[in-house]
């Protein structure tokens, strides 16, 4: 099986964490075809503090295809680019028969060496071709709210991503959730139209430097023996 990976790196600054973040996912991913998803800048106006990376981990600078968030109207205008960035990777796949798309800039498995963590990333990729996935997510905030969400998601080139268009904007409403793209990925697996599901590394810990939960501690996530932190996981999450 093919795999590409997408990088999205969008902070407006180059903070420390931001490319301690992005150089753990590139160091992750360093055996295969990278694409750094940035819309802060052109692929040929890469400043300063990217160069240097880009000489050690020979990635590609990408932006996102912003006309694509056009075909959903059914979302909030402001996360129609957000729509469109993880959309783009479908438009660079090339026969690869799937791909991460990670929230590179935010994100990082702590405490663990690479080779451990690719591993993991491995058995992900072999759990959504064996099951015939659209799409598997690590679990960021399914056993906190019941939804499915992107962050670190692998997604198979054959998901029918233009079934999002179909959604209504009551739909989306009454799902309480926020009108972008993960409600609507949701929306469409408990409609049985995406077959989707979640994963977790076991016994690793993971990062989410930008936390929405009180529940994780500087965001940091720690899933064991069926639980996050002590609760227990959903039933279906996949444990790898």
């Amino acid at each position: 099986m093919t795999v590409k990976v997408f990088l999205k790196f969008n902070r407006d600054r180059a903070e420390t964490y931001t490319i301690a973040c992005l150089r753990f996912w590139l160091e992750a991913f360093k055996d295969y075809e990278t694409y750094i998803l940035c819309d802060l800048f052109k692929a040929n106006e890469v400043p300063d503090y990217f160069k240097h990376l880009l000489k050690e981990y020979p990635a590609t600078i990408i932006n996102s295809d912003y006309s694509i968030g056009a075909k959903f109207q059914n979302m909030k205008k402001a996360k129609r680019n957000m729509a469109s960035a993880n959309i783009t990777p479908f438009k660079y796949l090339n026969g690869a028969d799937s791909f991460w798309i990670i929230d590179a800039d935010d994100t990082l498995f702590l405490g663990a060496s690479t080779t451990s963590v690719k591993e993991k990333l491995k058995k992900a990729e072999e759990h959504l071709k064996n099951n015939n996935l659209d799409g598997f997510s690590l679990d960021f905030y399914r056993n906190l709210n019941d939804g499915w969400t992107f962050g670190v998601c692998l997604l198979s080139a054959k998901c029918p991503w233009e079934k999002i268009a179909t959604l209504t904007d009551e739909e989306i409403n009454a799902s309480g959730y926020a009108r972008n793209i993960d409600t609507a990925f949701d929306l469409l697996h408990k409609k049985g139209i995406f077959r989707l599901a979640n994963f977790v590394f076991d016994g690793l810990a993971f990062q989410h430097v930008v936390n929405n939960y009180p529940e994780m501690p500087h965001g940091i996530y720690i899933w064991h023996r069926g639980r996050l932190w002590d609760k227990p996981l959903q039933p279906d999450v996949v444990v790898l």
